[in-house]
């Protein structure tokens, strides 16, 4: 299996690196948003570092906004506010303890290593 997509046709590389490139109007820019879509929901095991580092900086931010809220959420006297905001930073760490695994997902052997 080869390790880059279009490794063995290296034309059809090149032009869909250029198509990617035109993404100012609305059908474009779908395309590359799949694709930092699939790597920040799903992860790659094929990941480059580059883009390792880059779901750990966007799983560190989120990180950070979930502890906010729950620091809003102690600070605060109305109950239902405590709750709201609870959860609300429930669900932001909890997407950013995905993104931090999906940016540790490594490559499974399928061979015998001896």
């Amino acid at each position: 299996m080869p390790r880059y997509p279009y490794e063995h046709d290296h034309e059809q590389y090149l032009a869909d690196l250029k198509a990617r490139q035109r993404n100012i109007v609305f059908p474009d820019t779908v395309r590359n948003g799949r694709s930092v879509d699939k790597i920040l929901w799903k992860g790659d095991p094929d990941a480059p570092l580059v883009q390792r580092i880059g779901t750990t900086i966007f799983g560190i931010s989120y990180f950070a906004m979930g502890v906010g809220f729950w620091l809003l959420a102690l600070q605060e006297k109305d109950l239902s506010g405590r709750i709201v905001e609870r959860l609300i930073g429930s669900a932001v760490i909890l997407l950013a303890l995905r993104m931090f695994f999906n940016a540790a997902k490594r490559r499974k052997h399928s061979g015998n290593l001896k």
